[in-house]
């Protein structure tokens, strides 16, 4: 005996009803105990998000449009990640995948579907260099057969032509993402980051590359700043980048702007309760000035 609705038919229901609206379908995902809706307007844009149980629409997201206080934002059904399951995570329970875009930012929402039909938020705290970041992006980043997620971030207070960039990526673990899983995964997964950066460093001292050298100093200081190493240890990595490397003084100047940075700035806010938002920029002075 089944109890409540059937997802499959009341998902058809909807597509019916948001095509009248000129609203057609973008993405259908159906996996164990859920259906998942993605629509968007005849543009091609995305704009609506529905996860339907077994208790009805469990999960809608909505559109919004701009307001004095708000911007626009659209909602984005994705793919499931990892091939061939819908439990990205592999921790018993079916995940959806969701982004939450705004002109100025995307953001990836990740709900988990229980098997009596609720849809809860997945934590995902994510604080680096200062500041809080959402994840932009979900993978196999260390591809052990489970979904991670990840934000690309660009450390522009550096004030480079080429931004320092490196990807900040949250483990599955206890039913949520968390950034460090005892240290183990973090530590491969910096080591590999470093070591392709090492590589790509010697080219740019070999080839008088200055500006390339400048931007890997800093992103191995970031990487050594993601172990959870000291401001002493994350300025000893970007001082032995440079070493041997002839600065000029505006250079110089900027060299030593960007160790106060590091040293200042480069302090994680506490998590917050419920850092779901966009980023939120903690004051932090030093930032070198332009080269």
């Amino acid at each position: 005996m089944r109890f409540g609705v059937d997802p499959r038919s009341e998902a058809d229901a909807l597509i019916k009803l948001y095509a009248e609206q000129a609203e057609p379908l973008a993405l259908r995902v159906s996996g164990r105990d859920f259906t998942a809706l993605g629509f968007m307007d005849k543009q091609g844009r995305s704009t609506r998000a529905r996860v339907i149980t077994g208790r009805g629409i469990a999960l809608a997201l909505d559109p919004e449009r701009p307001s004095p206080l708000t911007a626009a934002r659209r909602y984005a059904l994705l793919a499931p990640p990892v091939p061939d399951t819908h439990d990205a995570d592999r921790d018993g329970f079916e995940e959806v995948f969701i982004e939450e875009r705004l002109a100025a930012h995307t953001c990836l929402l990740v709900f988990r579907v229980r098997d009596v039909g609720d849809v809860d938020r997945v934590a995902a705290p994510l604080q680096a260099f200062g500041r809080e970041h959402c994840p932009t992006g979900v993978g196999d980043v260390d591809h052990d057969g489970k979904a991670e997620l990840f934000a690309d971030v660009e450390l522009v207070d550096f004030e480079l032509d080429t931004p320092p960039s490196l990807r900040v990526v949250l483990w599955p673990e206890g039913h949520k993402f968390v950034p460090d899983t005892q240290g183990r995964k973090l530590a491969q997964y910096v080591a590999a980051q470093q070591a392709a950066r090492e590589l790509e460093l010697e080219h740019a001292q070999l080839t008088s590359d200055v500006p390339s050298t400048l931007r890997l100093a800093v992103e191995l200081a970031a990487l050594t700043h993601l172990l959870g190493l000291s401001a002493a240890d994350q300025v000893e990595r970007f001082e032995r980048a440079l070493s041997g490397v002839a600065l000029s003084e505006p250079q110089r100047l900027w060299a030593e702007a960007a160790r106060k940075l590091m040293t200042n700035a480069w302090v994680d806010p506490e998590p917050k309760p419920s850092a779901t938002g966009p980023d939120h920029v903690l004051d932090g002075g030093g930032t070198p000035a332009p080269l």
